[in-house]
């Protein structure tokens, strides 16, 4: 398999709640510049927040 497999139905909007609830003001904010992130389930990746790794988890080093 080259390709990564896709999230499991529910998994991305409960990462998303998951970090919601984690922070003391209940904003999602990037972990490297602490920018505030938004995302609305119905509008592309591009701009806004989107589900990836943690680092050194990365998909690539599982098919090594």
């Amino acid at each position: 398999m080259e390709h990564r497999p896709p999230y499991a139905p529910g998994q991305v909007e409960a990462v998303w709640q998951r970090a919601k609830e984690e922070s003391p003001d209940g904003k999602v904010r990037d972990p490297n510049s602490g920018d505030i992130l938004t995302w609305e389930r119905l509008k592309t990746r591009g701009d806004q927040w989107h589900m990836g790794h943690k680092e050194g988890h990365e998909y690539r080093y599982l098919l090594e």
